[in-house]
């Protein structure tokens, strides 16, 4: 990074429907088999540097270069892209300093991919920095890195930073992260059945789901959902149509446990406005867990959270 060092990530997602409480589905992106080890290898250690993730944002975003530097080994070092070290505590603070009185007000969030732990006492972090003006008006600046975590003084610090070039934002690379929700997919509870089914679209750059809703042995209502990723709010977005004239849109986020976080508003048929937020938890590989809150209808608290868990269909026989 140009102006500092990091570490840590969100990101990203669940998925939306119009019926507001009947028919979401969502789950985090489980990483490929072998990738890395997996959430419960060093549960300690992973909650520790977590911990000093958080402590390093919180320092960088108060502009406190002394709390940052604390974050750091002796030894530690900065690496930046023109080649420029800096090495040891000292002179990383002094680092910060003059990079807090030159922006002021700058904050900082991190986009970081899981943990891996080289040995019990050395870990390494990839991901992305995304600092934001205090001015406004210009784009985040986004910075790539390496972080290595090293145990030190009975505790985890930062003992190498090292910028990498941050990859150009593409749509399809992005929503990759959402591939696991293409196929079919059912919810069957006391209310409603919904069946969806999730491709993508033509030029691979938004991913379409079509839903259905049914009460009963009637069906009440259809719909399609286009998702893509937004670069200017960098987040991911998605716009509902149902096929009584019905609209909506969702935004996402992650709680950074695990569990995605919808905020989903749309506008029905005769002209009421909905609103509902919508967690997703994945349970296995072809289940998530939805619980649905905040249900509202012109501004009007419509009933208690809902829950109720969505299942991956296998692909008919040929």
């Amino acid at each position: 990074m140009t102006r500092t060092s990091t570490l840590l990530r969100v990101l990203l997602l669940p998925l939306p429907c119009l019926a507001l409480g009947l028919a979401p589905m969502a789950r985090a992106q489980a990483p490929e088999a072998g990738a890395v080890k997996p959430a419960e290898d060093h549960p300690e250690a992973r909650a520790a540097i977590k911990a000093l993730d958080e402590a390093f944002v919180k320092a960088f975003n108060a502009g406190d270069a002394k709390a940052v530097a604390d974050t750091f080994t002796e030894g530690a070092q900065i690496l930046d892209e023109d080649g420029l070290v800096t090495s040891g505590r000292p002179a990383i603070l002094d680092r910060f300093a003059a990079g807090f009185e030159e922006s002021p007000g700058d904050t900082i969030t991190l986009e970081s991919k899981p943990i891996s732990f080289l040995t019990d006492e050395l870990a390494q972090e990839e991901g992305i920095a995304v600092i934001k003006s205090a001015e406004g008006g210009a784009k985040p600046e986004r910075i790539g890195y390496v972080v290595l975590y090293a145990k030190a003084d009975g505790g985890w610090k930062h003992a190498q930073v090292r910028d990498t070039p941050a990859p150009v934002d593409n749509h399809h690379q992005r929503l990759e992260e959402l591939a696991w929700m293409i196929g079919d997919w059912v919810s069957e509870s006391e209310d409603a059945l919904v069946s969806t089914h999730v491709a993508w679209a033509e030029g691979e750059n938004f991913l379409i789901r079509s839903f259905s809703i049914q009460v009963g042995d009637k069906p009440v209502l259809k719909g399609t959902e286009r998702i893509g990723w937004d670069p200017a709010a960098e987040q991911f977005r998605s716009w509902v149509f149902d096929e009584e004239g019905g609209f909506g849109e969702s935004t996402w986020s992650s709680d950074g446990q695990g569990t995605w976080i919808q905020k989903a508003s749309g506008v029905r048929v005769d002209g009421g406005v909905a609103g509902a937020t919508r967690s997703t938890k994945m349970l296995s590989k072809d289940r998530v867990q939805v619980r649905v809150s905040d249900r509202t209808l012109d501004g009007e608290v419509l009933d208690a959270e809902t829950e109720y868990v969505m299942v991956r269909t296998p692909p008919k026989p040929r």
